[in-house]
C-alpha cells in the first residue's frame, strides 16, 4: 500500500507539475474563482426562481387535473 506521500507525489506527476504553487499564487486563484462565482451566482440565482415557479405550475396544474379526473371528467366533458 503506498504512503500518502507516494500517491500525492504520483498525482502530481500525472497532472505534470514539478514543484508546487506558492501561497500568493493560491490566494490569487482564489480570489478569481471567488469573483467568477459571484458573477455567476447573480445569473443563476433568477434562473433558478423562474425554474421554482415553473415547477410549483407544474404541479398545480397536476393537482387540478387530478382533481378533475377524481369528479369523473373526461376531457371533452369539461366546460369551459
Amino acid at each position: 500500500m503506498p504512503s500518502i506521500g507516494t500517491a500525492a507525489k504520483e498525482y502530481f506527476d500525472r497532472l505534470g507539475l514539478k514543484k508546487l504553487p506558492s501561497i500568493a499564487a493560491l490566494k490569487q486563484e482564489y480570489a478569481t474563482l471567488s469573483a467568477e462565482k459571484g458573477r455567476l451566482y447573480k445569473d443563476y440565482h433568477p434562473k433558478r426562481k423562474f425554474m421554482r415557479e415553473v415547477l410549483t405550475a407544474q404541479e398545480n396544474a397536476k393537482t387540478m387535473l387530478s382533481q378533475q379526473t377524481q369528479r369523473g371528467f373526461n376531457r371533452g366533458e369539461i366546460e369551459r
